[in-house]
């Protein structure tokens, strides 16, 4: 009765979390198919680069100076650091290259996240006349065509962007070629494919843009851990769709400290259940009601925080004592089979299916990608099956975790633009 009971267990576990596995492999097969592209736009939008920062006097003047260095006219940008209860000289660092300085300090433990420093920043910015709005992390890098792409989109007509989110150091270790090659398939198959299928690309961290309209009231209202898929959701359900430009190339700075990278997966699993919580239900309603394609493929990919726990904590159980029970009954032929076939099937489904989509999207972005370190690279691409573990284990502990918190990554390392180029 109890192995009845368990093996239908096992099979609704399989369901939920293969569910979640087909849909990315569909966004794998878009990875054949060109990028859109957008004409040479004839006029030109307004931007505030808007740029959340706590004590980050380290990065903060090389965006500053990338963002200067863009090749759209200089005048049609203004630059914004929202300084969010800085210890440092992070303010005096960023007047000097040029920005103009929000300082919000608000010591109530649940506003110290980046949600809540938006949300000061934009109250701020109600007073000025931009047309559109351009996100950034202190520790980002702007390609010099950035801004030029991202409105020839805007130009023909789109309201959200998200541009490619490249990595400064991803050939230092092995952490920080997983985590660079984490967001690449990000990058080369969810958001490419979702832009060809017209469904919804979900912004993610940094390095997006849109125009002002979408904001309620010119309020920033996405105020959880995970405020750039609270804020996807919420413009997904206004009926706004994102794209992805591929040219519009910007620069993210890798963790390289494997727990400092599963703490942050931490913070989005526990972020992206809540979103997902709070609005499955919006996003199932509005696709039966309308049969979009953005709604039930934006409920698929929330659905990835509860499939991580799911298979975090079921699967080690289940696969743990199948073999346990055959040794106890002295059924060793079967306990064989057993192993060989859960040994196969995590070759063949698992490993085999990742490195190939690692080459794949290596192979498509690899005039992009700047590897300092070939021997690092190919080390980082071997563990990533590890690191994707450590992935659904990292999201398991946000969610079930009580008294979880955001906590800020250190970036130490100072980088210029022309050492990318």
């Amino acid at each position: 009765m109890l192995d009845k009971v368990l093996s239908i267990i096992n099979t609704v576990v399989l369901v939920i979390v293969s569910s979640t596995l087909f849909v990315q492999m569909i966004y794998f097969f878009g990875v054949f198919f060109k990028s859109k592209k957008y004409k040479k736009a004839d006029k030109y939008h307004k931007f505030a680069a808007v740029i959340c920062a706590r004590n980050e006097e380290t990065t903060i003047s090389c965006l500053i100076k990338s963002i200067r260095e863009n090749k759209y006219p200089q005048e049609l940008i203004d630059i914004f650091v929202i300084c969010h209860n800085c210890t440092d000289n992070t303010y005096e660092v960023a007047k000097k290259a040029g920005a103009i300085c929000i300082v919000a300090n608000d010591d109530t433990p649940k506003r110290k996240v980046k949600g809540w420093a938006m949300k000061y920043g934009f109250h701020e910015l109600r007073k000025y006349d931009h047309e559109v709005y351009a996100v950034f992390d202190a520790d980002n890098l702007v390609d010099k065509e950035f801004f030029s792409k991202m409105n020839d989109a805007l130009c023909a007509g789109i309201k959200v962007c998200q541009g490619f989110r490249n990595s400064k150091n991803i050939s230092d270790n092995a952490v920080t070629t997983c985590n660079g090659i984490y967001f690449l398939r990000d990058s080369a198959f969810n958001n490419h494919t979702k832009t060809l299928i017209h469904s919804s690309v979900q912004v993610s961290g940094t390095g997006y843009v849109f125009k002002r309209e979408v904001l309620d009231n010119d309020e920033w209202k996405a105020l959880s851990m995970v405020e750039d898929a609270e804020f996807s959701v919420q413009y997904i359900l206004k009926d706004y769709y994102a794209v992805y430009v591929p040219d519009a190339i910007f620069y993210d700075e890798q963790p390289t400290n494997f727990f400092v990278a599963m703490d942050r997966h931490a913070r989005m699993g526990r972020g992206v259940s809540h979103v997902f919580f709070k609005n499955a239900h919006k996003l199932l309603f509005k696709f039966f009601t309308t049969f979009k394609i953005k709604y039930i493929d934006t409920f698929f990919n929330l659905m990835i925080a509860p499939a991580s726990v799911l298979s975090a904590i079921w699967f080690p159980f289940y696969y743990i004592y199948q073999p346990v029970k055959m040794m106890i009954a002295g059924n060793y032929d079967e306990l064989r089979s057993f192993l060989l076939m859960v040994l196969v099937s995590v070759c063949l489904f698992i490993l085999l299916p990742v490195m190939l989509q690692n080459v794949i999207a290596y192979i498509v972005n690899r005039k992009k990608i700047i590897i300092k370190n070939k021997f690092q690279f190919i080390l980082g691409n071997l563990f990533f099956p590890i690191y994707n573990l450590g992935v659904a284990a990292a999201m398991m502990i946000g969610i079930i975790s009580p008294k979880f918190s955001w906590h800020q990554i250190d970036h130490k390392k100072a980088i210029d633009i022309s050492e990318l180029s």
